[in-house]
């Protein structure tokens, strides 16, 4: 497992006095070293009802430069049709990926990645076609992939068409 996703999906936030958590938001954190390999696994998990032990062990494994956390309620309006473009600042990790809840559906996932501090700053998730109705990217919460890079940043990498993105961190 080389990347985690935590999706809260309890009704209240949780403070253990240092750290707060909050409902219905993602936590992203990086399993190992951060590395941008040619395959990576990623896994989802949710936690229904949260903890502050429970996150603290999550979060607590890796250094804050490898996580980041992104709101759990897109709406279809926060969807951008096009490409997103990585800041000058940073640099862009496209992968490709099935989607979770359709495996004949193609997805993509840009990483950003901090040139100063090699910090993992944001993703960005890709889909074809058209927006979610729903503004999620998928609704499967729990399960496993395999994430294959692919050259460049642009979703036509993955498949030539109209893409349509959603940015989760820092913008």
């Amino acid at each position: 497992m080389d990347l985690v996703r935590i999706v809260a999906l309890g009704v209240n936030g949780v403070s253990n006095g240092q750290l707060t958590f909050q409902a219905q938001t993602e936590y992203w954190r990086w399993a190992s070293a951060l590395t941008f390999a040619n395959t990576l696994t990623f896994t989802s998990e949710v936690i229904p009802s949260f903890t502050a032990p429970a996150l603290d062990a999550f979060l607590d494994v890796v250094s804050p430069s490898n996580q980041f956390t992104a709101p759990r309620n897109p709406t279809q309006g926060d969807w951008t049709q096009g490409t997103r473009a990585v800041p000058g600042t940073r640099t862009g990790y496209l992968y490709r990926l099935p989607s979770p809840d359709d495996s004949q559906v193609k997805m993509g996932v840009l990483f950003e990645k901090d040139n100063q501090t090699s910090a993992l700053m944001a993703a960005a998730w890709y889909v074809k076609t058209q927006a979610p109705s729903n503004g999620l990217a998928f609704n499967k919460k729990i399960f496993t992939s395999t994430l294959t890079r692919v050259s460049g940043t642009h979703p036509n990498a993955i498949e030539v068409g109209t893409w349509y993105y959603l940015l989760m961190g820092t913008p």
